[in-house]
């Protein structure tokens, strides 16, 4: 979430001009505002920050606050600007200004303590959530804050004690239960784990009757219809699920995936119960329904099978082995160094940290491989920059046609996107490189347990923020590995 997500709304706001906002209404917002009313000017504000213009959403605050500097969020949100626009040295002028006036204002130092997450000074971040919690011992931000630190610098045990002291006092908080949820499977407590994610339900839009739905400690419908869900990785993550699901009791599964997953699917998960499909359909087509991360739960998974599970299309693997012709180099390498950076695998606001900063790519084109690029996108048209780069955007329209060709290779080097879980369940060789913090999925210091056996993991022993710092570590123990190929 961002900080254009955490939209202050107030409650004094005319319905009408609120019922514009939340229908996306921003340009009518703007103009229909009466900017002599303060919580309209809070409005304005808020819809020209959703619109991006960041200078007027300043210009309004600015005007507010040197209306009113009591008026209730107006300092958090001027500081959330400024950090949005990397503006972090004013925005902690502001805090600091305002704490040297009340220098026990939690509300402010759980700013300041923010600010020093974005600017990657934790120990002082750290010590400032501490210092909230003798003022307040029931401050929750505190306590999730520190949570959020810990889990980011390993400390695990910290971070699960954090963790459930916040849901003393948030029980029904279900981003708190999740995040307990994947720090359960991170330790390999996978019963616990499986069973705690089912809290974010509460965050998805349900299609159908909840009534309808499959729930926890359920017997196996004779019929269940899976919603996939989350991102492509999460998709292909789970998938290995639904062929366990087929071979239960139940006697007909339908698989609702996203488009570009359904031609890789149709050629993985085979079985005469299952029916695969990526148009959602009008009324419930089975008696049960359930989504897809919730299946582990459904079927006591208590062990990860890391067995290939994804298959790519023969006829497909075959024309890109035509086109490619004999190897040029010692190894056919692909490569995929960048992901959409949506997912952060974090709560701290570290940017697209999953993606390897592309001046650090000539380190990924050993002089001994034939590279050829997994990307069906780029960000600096790196096949220009670096011509033994070999693109293949134009021929991948989805995820089985990245399939094929990742079946051409002698081995894959991948960062954690959707395309490591496409390597993972296709068993293909890869060496996957991680930043810190890294997602839950690779466990504790990325040892304890693995998804894919396949998977060569190298990670960062250092935090990896916005500017790609700590990347430097991690290609280097791919180059030492590479070394004795």
């Amino acid at each position: 979430m961002t900080s254009k997500d955490e939209y202050t709304i107030p409650e004094q706001c005319p319905a009408p001009l609120t019922e514009l906002f939340y229908a996306g209404q921003f340009a009518r917002v703007i103009a229909e505002c009466n900017i002599a009313d303060n919580n309209q000017l809070l409005l304005r504000a808020e819809a020209h920050w959703q619109l991006n213009d960041y200078a007027a959403a300043h210009e309004d605050l600015r005007v507010l606050y040197n209306r009113d500097r009591q008026f209730p969020q107006i300092i958090r949100r001027i500081v959330q600007l400024l950090m949005d626009i990397n503006e972090f040295t004013r925005a902690e002028s502001l805090i600091t200004r305002h704490l040297c006036e009340d220098p026990i204002n939690t509300q402010n130092l759980i700013l300041l303590g923010v600010l020093y997450l974005h600017t990657a000074r934790y120990q002082p971040a750290k010590q400032v959530f501490q210092r909230i919690l003798t003022l307040r011992p029931d401050h929750y931000g505190a306590r999730f804050n520190l949570f959020v630190l810990s889990d980011a610098l390993g400390d695990y045990d910290s971070s699960q004690d954090n963790l459930c002291a916040y849901l003393l006092q948030n029980a029904t908080d279900s981003n708190a239960h999740y995040a307990k949820s994947t720090l359960n499977i991170r330790k390999n407590n996978l019963t616990a784990g499986f069973n705690e994610l089912e809290y974010r339900i509460f965050q998805l839009h349900h299609k159908y009757d909840m009534q309808k739905y499959w729930l926890p400690g359920g017997p196996i419908p004779n019929s269940v219809f899976v919603f996939g869900e989350q991102g492509l990785g999460d998709e292909m993550q789970f998938a290995r699920y639904i062929i366990n699901l087929c071979q239960s009791n139940c006697e007909r599964v339908v698989f609702l995936v996203k488009p570009n997953l359904y031609k890789l699917f149709c050629d993985s998960l085979v079985h005469p119960k299952l029916t695969i499909i990526c148009e959602i359909p009008p009324q419930l087509p089975t008696e049960k329904w359930v989504y897809l991360l919730s299946l582990p739960a459904r079927l006591g998974v208590n062990a990860i099978d890391s067995i290939p599970y994804l298959r790519a299309n023969p006829t497909k693997t075959a024309h890109f082995a035509q086109k490619l012709g004999p190897k040029r180099a010692k190894y056919r390498v692909g490569l995929a160094w960048t992901g959409s950076g949506r997912n952060n695998h974090s709560y701290l606001p570290l940017g697209d940290k999953q993606t390897i900063p592309h001046h650090h790519l000539p380190q990924l084109l050993h002089p001994d491989w034939e590279c050829h690029s997994l990307q069906i996108d780029y960000k600096n048209n790196e096949p220009a920059l670096y011509p033994q780069l070999i693109d293949h955007a134009g021929e991948i329209k989805d995820f089985s046609d990245t399939a094929a060709l990742v079946e051409n290779m002698d081995f894959v080097i991948v960062i954690d996107s959707s395309i490591c879980h496409l390597v993972g369940g296709l068993g293909k060789r890869a060496f996957l490189l991680l930043p810190r913090p890294f997602c839950w999925r690779w466990g504790l210091d990325n040892a304890h347990h693995k998804w894919y056996k396949n998977m060569n993991i190298i990670a960062s022993t250092e935090i990896t923020g916005k500017n790609g710092a700590g990347w430097d570590g991690v290609i280097q123990q791919l180059q030492q590995r590479v070394h004795h190929e």
